[in-house]
Protein backbone atom coordinates (compact mmCIF):
# COMPACT_ATOMS: atom_id res chain seq x y z
CA UNK A 1 0.00 0.00 0.00
CA UNK A 2 2.36 2.39 0.58
CA UNK A 3 4.28 1.87 -2.24
CA UNK A 4 0.78 2.56 -4.40
CA UNK A 5 0.50 5.41 -2.21
CA UNK A 6 3.49 6.96 -2.98
CA UNK A 7 3.19 6.55 -6.59
CA UNK A 8 -0.28 8.40 -6.53
CA UNK A 9 1.75 11.09 -4.70
CA UNK A 10 3.73 11.72 -7.33
CA UNK A 11 1.82 11.48 -10.34
CA UNK A 12 -0.65 13.99 -8.25
CA UNK A 13 2.24 16.37 -7.79
CA UNK A 14 3.08 15.89 -11.45
CA UNK A 15 -0.21 16.42 -12.74
CA UNK A 16 -0.05 20.01 -9.80
CA UNK A 17 2.71 21.34 -11.62
CA UNK A 18 2.11 24.08 -14.13
CA UNK A 19 5.52 23.30 -16.00
CA UNK A 20 8.55 21.04 -15.36
CA UNK A 21 10.14 21.66 -11.90
CA UNK A 22 13.65 22.85 -11.89
CA UNK A 23 13.72 23.89 -15.75
CA UNK A 24 13.37 27.18 -16.92
CA UNK A 25 13.87 28.35 -20.87
CA UNK A 26 13.71 31.70 -22.61
CA UNK A 27 12.44 30.13 -25.74
CA UNK A 28 10.90 27.14 -27.00
CA UNK A 29 12.85 25.74 -29.42
CA UNK A 30 10.00 23.71 -31.54
CA UNK A 31 7.65 27.11 -32.06
CA UNK A 32 4.85 28.07 -30.37
CA UNK A 33 3.70 26.29 -26.85
CA UNK A 34 0.89 26.55 -24.68
CA UNK A 35 2.15 26.98 -20.91
CA UNK A 36 0.68 25.05 -18.17
CA UNK A 37 1.67 21.63 -19.48
CA UNK A 38 3.67 19.72 -17.02
CA UNK A 39 6.11 18.19 -19.49
CA UNK A 40 6.90 21.41 -20.62
CA UNK A 41 9.98 23.91 -19.20
CA UNK A 42 9.22 27.33 -17.04
CA UNK A 43 9.21 30.10 -19.09
CA UNK A 44 12.01 32.99 -18.00
CA UNK A 45 10.49 36.00 -18.42
CA UNK A 46 13.52 38.44 -19.37
CA UNK A 47 15.83 37.58 -16.14
CA UNK A 48 16.96 34.50 -15.22
CA UNK A 49 15.65 34.85 -11.72
CA UNK A 50 11.67 35.86 -13.47
CA UNK A 51 10.80 31.70 -14.12
CA UNK A 52 7.46 31.82 -14.51
CA UNK A 53 6.74 28.17 -12.42
CA UNK A 54 3.25 28.65 -11.26
CA UNK A 55 0.06 29.73 -11.95
CA UNK A 56 0.26 32.62 -10.27
CA UNK A 57 3.98 33.99 -11.29
CA UNK A 58 2.51 32.95 -15.29
CA UNK A 59 -0.38 35.41 -14.78
CA UNK A 60 1.35 38.35 -13.48
CA UNK A 61 3.87 37.88 -16.36
CA UNK A 62 0.73 37.95 -18.75
CA UNK A 63 -0.76 41.16 -16.94
CA UNK A 64 2.77 42.21 -17.04
CA UNK A 65 3.21 41.81 -20.92
CA UNK A 66 -0.76 43.54 -21.45
CA UNK A 67 1.06 46.56 -19.55
CA UNK A 68 3.93 46.69 -21.69
CA UNK A 69 2.26 46.89 -24.42
CA UNK A 70 -0.01 49.85 -23.26
CA UNK A 71 3.33 51.33 -22.25
CA UNK A 72 4.86 51.03 -25.90
CA UNK A 73 2.18 52.69 -27.85
CA UNK A 74 1.61 55.46 -24.31
CA UNK A 75 5.14 56.36 -25.06
CA UNK A 76 4.98 56.49 -28.85
CA UNK A 77 1.64 59.30 -28.24
CA UNK A 78 3.97 61.22 -25.23
CA UNK A 79 6.26 61.68 -28.15
CA UNK A 80 4.54 62.45 -30.97
CA UNK A 81 2.87 65.31 -28.53
CA UNK A 82 5.85 66.66 -27.21
CA UNK A 83 7.77 66.85 -30.67
CA UNK A 84 4.60 68.78 -32.59
CA UNK A 85 4.83 70.82 -29.16
CA UNK A 86 0.44 70.11 -28.35
CA UNK A 87 1.91 69.25 -24.60
CA UNK A 88 4.74 70.79 -22.54
CA UNK A 89 5.20 74.04 -24.54
CA UNK A 90 7.03 75.97 -21.42
CA UNK A 91 10.39 73.31 -22.38
CA UNK A 92 13.01 75.14 -24.28
CA UNK A 93 14.40 73.52 -27.45
CA UNK A 94 17.44 71.90 -26.03
CA UNK A 95 15.05 70.52 -23.34
CA UNK A 96 12.43 69.12 -25.75
CA UNK A 97 14.92 67.96 -27.92
CA UNK A 98 16.83 65.93 -25.47
CA UNK A 99 13.37 64.68 -23.90
CA UNK A 100 12.44 63.27 -26.93
CA UNK A 101 15.98 61.63 -27.87
CA UNK A 102 15.20 59.90 -24.31
CA UNK A 103 12.05 58.76 -24.81
CA UNK A 104 12.53 57.41 -28.21
CA UNK A 105 15.40 55.39 -26.17
CA UNK A 106 12.60 53.97 -23.78
CA UNK A 107 10.50 53.14 -26.70
CA UNK A 108 13.36 50.81 -28.16
CA UNK A 109 13.55 49.86 -25.37
CA UNK A 110 10.04 48.70 -24.68
CA UNK A 111 9.47 47.34 -28.15
CA UNK A 112 12.42 44.95 -27.98
CA UNK A 113 10.88 44.32 -24.53
CA UNK A 114 7.88 43.13 -26.43
CA UNK A 115 9.87 41.60 -28.94
CA UNK A 116 11.42 39.15 -27.00
CA UNK A 117 7.81 38.47 -25.23
CA UNK A 118 7.18 37.23 -28.46
CA UNK A 119 10.83 35.24 -29.08
CA UNK A 120 9.58 33.01 -25.70
CA UNK A 121 7.17 31.20 -28.33
CA UNK A 122 4.73 31.16 -25.09
CA UNK A 123 1.32 31.12 -26.80
CA UNK A 124 -0.53 32.97 -24.00
CA UNK A 125 2.48 35.90 -23.72
CA UNK A 126 2.24 36.04 -27.38
CA UNK A 127 -1.97 36.95 -27.19
CA UNK A 128 -1.19 39.56 -24.04
CA UNK A 129 1.94 40.94 -25.54
CA UNK A 130 -1.03 42.04 -28.39
CA UNK A 131 -3.18 43.00 -26.62
CA UNK A 132 -1.83 44.94 -24.48
CA UNK A 133 -0.29 46.67 -27.89
CA UNK A 134 -4.15 46.86 -28.91
CA UNK A 135 -5.18 48.55 -25.91
CA UNK A 136 -2.67 50.76 -25.63
CA UNK A 137 -3.23 51.61 -29.55
CA UNK A 138 -6.80 52.02 -28.50
CA UNK A 139 -6.41 54.27 -26.20
CA UNK A 140 -3.42 56.91 -27.74
CA UNK A 141 -2.97 56.22 -30.86
CA UNK A 142 -6.40 55.59 -32.98
CA UNK A 143 -5.90 59.01 -34.34
CA UNK A 144 -2.59 59.09 -35.10
CA UNK A 145 -1.41 58.60 -38.69
CA UNK A 146 -0.39 55.19 -39.99
CA UNK A 147 3.87 54.75 -39.85
CA UNK A 148 5.16 52.64 -42.40
CA UNK A 149 6.09 50.23 -39.62
CA UNK A 150 4.00 47.91 -37.35
CA UNK A 151 7.19 46.79 -35.17
CA UNK A 152 6.67 48.23 -31.85
CA UNK A 153 10.43 48.59 -31.72
CA UNK A 154 10.62 51.24 -34.31
CA UNK A 155 7.52 52.46 -34.71
CA UNK A 156 7.40 55.51 -37.16
CA UNK A 157 7.61 58.91 -35.63
CA UNK A 158 5.11 60.72 -38.34
CA UNK A 159 3.77 63.66 -37.18
CA UNK A 160 1.35 64.52 -39.46
CA UNK A 161 0.36 63.60 -43.34
CA UNK A 162 2.50 64.83 -45.87
CA UNK A 163 2.42 66.06 -49.75
CA UNK A 164 5.92 64.81 -50.72
CA UNK A 165 5.20 61.13 -52.01
CA UNK A 166 9.34 61.36 -53.12
CA UNK A 167 10.40 61.66 -48.95
CA UNK A 168 11.75 57.90 -48.80
CA UNK A 169 12.07 56.93 -52.46
CA UNK A 170 15.63 57.06 -53.05
CA UNK A 171 15.34 56.45 -56.84
CA UNK A 172 14.74 60.64 -57.13
CA UNK A 173 18.30 61.05 -55.87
Amino acid sequence: KTSHSSKVTTIQQKDENFCLPGTGTDMYMNGFQVSGKSNNACVILFFESWVLDSRLKFAFGCLGCILLGVVVEGLLCFRRLLQSRKILRVLSSLTRRVSIIVLFGFNIAAGYLAMLVAMTYSVELFICMVIGLVIGHAIFNTSAPVGESVDPCCASQVIGTSNNSQGSDSSHM
